[in-house]
């Protein structure tokens, strides 16, 4: 199964307007960004955009037919918006 667009854009439409409310009871370990360690954010800054070893592997894994599921998908939008807020 494969997300439609409809479905990326509300899901990226609702984390966005999500407040701090929205996610009470959910522990991450960090209250605030403050808490996040400063290594961490540094580490955020010097990883690139894109990984060409990543790149190159999802390219492998779709030629050979071993594509993500929409849940795969849906969790590496979710990753990829924390870091982006991290940044």
């Amino acid at each position: 199964m494969r997300p439609t667009q409809q479905q990326v854009q509300r899901s990226l439409e609702t984390l966005q307007a999500a407040s701090a409310d929205d996610f009470v009871g959910i522990d991450i370990g960090v209250t605030v960004l403050a808490d996040v360690p400063v290594e961490v954010l540094t580490r955020l800054d010097h990883v690139p955009e894109l990984r060409a070893d990543r790149l190159e592997r999802a390219r492998r894994r779709l030629v050979s037919g071993d594509g993500p599921t929409a849940e795969d998908l849906a969790g590496r939008m979710i990753d990829r918006l924390v870091c982006d807020r991290l940044r």
